[in-house]
């Protein structure tokens, strides 16, 4: 038994350092761009308890590699232990010195495949084999954030 407190105590001191912090979100942000088919990267991030997070220089790439989030510093409050849920909520997402570009040529956006993704896209309700995760957001507070919206469809 003492075995076992030793070890969850040495893992929780592991998960307050930095390192570890940034190796768990350099694997979440792999995932992410494999599973979205575009790049998604953090340069720094700390959190607590899995639920806080301060996320440092995030870029998000669109599917024609053009920039569609870079934002400074980005604060979540999200569901606690998120990583191993299907369903998680935003409780608040906070944006400072962030730029959004969003631009279509035809009907669809350049943000439409996160749409796809964080809904399940087109795929059947009831299929439980989907692995897109589910979001729910509550708060949002923009701090000093540009939206450059491009729109050149006719249609």
């Amino acid at each position: 038994m003492l075995a076992l407190f030793v070890l969850v105590a040495i893992l929780w001191i592991l998960l307050q350092t930095g390192f570890v912090q940034n190796y768990i979100v350099r694997r979440v942000t792999k995932r992410l761009s494999r599973d979205l088919n575009t790049t998604v990267s953090i340069k720094h991030v700390d959190f607590e308890l899995f639920n806080k997070m301060l996320l440092q220089d995030v870029l998000v790439l669109d599917h024609h590699h053009d920039t569609l989030l870079y934002a400074g510093d980005a604060k979540v409050n999200i569901t606690d232990w998120f990583f191993l849920k299907d369903k998680v909520t935003l409780k608040y997402i906070g944006l400072d010195n962030a730029v959004i570009n969003l631009k279509r040529k035809d009907s669809v956006w350049n943000y439409q495949f996160l749409v796809d993704y964080f809904s399940g896209g087109s795929q059947n309700k009831n299929d439980t084999t989907s692995t897109a995760t589910q979001l729910n957001l509550k708060a949002i507070q923009l701090n000093n954030v540009k939206v450059w919206q491009r729109d050149e469809w006719v249609g």
